[in-house]
């Protein structure tokens, strides 16, 4: 199995780290040379990766081709490529649907979208995956768990979630800076955080039939601190911000 990326950033680093340590990984990782200090980087650091000499270069030596570009480049970068009928095409482009990327790698036959997360460097998290195929569905698996879905609309709708991320993490900063400010160690703020985060999605996540707001009413004590800061938050607009924010970013889909 030999992987090639077209385009080297932030979210190619976590997949070539985790390909590159994961339970079967590939014989030949190669790079493009468009981000030439991180491409660099990477081979010096990780055995297995080589720097393709072209974005053709690449294409030309891999059996398994990942996109990722910034939707405003993909075009220009693509069109002049040529691919092969037996390529597995894996598009990481945001904006850019399917259909357009069959356009711009034709003739190659198997092509699907992906949504990976910063974790698949560890091997962990959910990756969206739509039109899935034997060989797309394979590959992802080995650094991460696919959620196919079956239209392209739900792919955007949780795409979109994605952009939560930071606001995620800034709540976290909040939390934990909240109680600094009271007088609690940084250190000791920031362990009971991340473990309370971390252990409110595991209880969702180990009872999978149950629904968010279920939870959200179990723990809300008549009278309890639950009770006061949902009803405190939901006054004030705050899971409102959140929708807000989402369609922002879901709007981006339909540029």
């Amino acid at each position: 199995m030999i992987l090639g990326f077209i385009g080297t950033g932030k979210i190619t680093t976590a997949l070539v780290e985790g390909y590159s340590t994961c339970s079967t990984p590939p014989d030949k990782i190669i790079v493009s040379p468009r981000n030439a200090q991180r491409a660099r980087e990477l081979s010096e650091r990780i055995r297995s990766v080589i720097i393709g000499q072209t974005n053709q270069d690449v294409i030309d030596k891999s059996d398994t081709v990942f996109l990722a570009l910034r939707p405003e480049t993909a075009e220009s970068v693509l069109t002049p490529l040529r691919f092969r009928p037996d390529h597995t095409i894996i598009s990481l482009i945001p904006t850019i649907p399917l259909t357009m990327i069959h356009d711009y790698v034709e003739p190659a036959g198997r092509i699907s979208r992906a949504v990976p997360l910063p974790s698949v460097s560890r091997q962990y998290g959910p990756i969206l995956l739509f039109q899935k195929n034997e060989q797309s569905e394979s590959i992802v698996k080995l650094v991460g768990t696919p959620v196919p879905v079956r239209e392209e609309s739900d792919l955007h709708a949780l795409w979109a979630m994605n952009g939560m991320i930071s606001p995620f993490f800034e709540l976290m900063a909040v939390l934990r800076d909240w109680s600094v400010a009271l007088g609690v160690e940084k250190k000791v703020a920031q362990t009971y955080t991340v473990r309370f985060v971390y252990t409110l999605a595991r209880m969702a996540l180990e009872n999978p039939d149950t629904d968010f707001s279920d939870l959200a009413h179990e723990a809300a004590t008549p009278g309890g601190l639950n009770e006061q800061a949902l009803g405190m938050i939901q006054a004030l607009g705050g899971y409102e911000s959140f929708e807000t924010a989402l369609d922002a970013v879901r709007e981006r889909f339909n540029s």
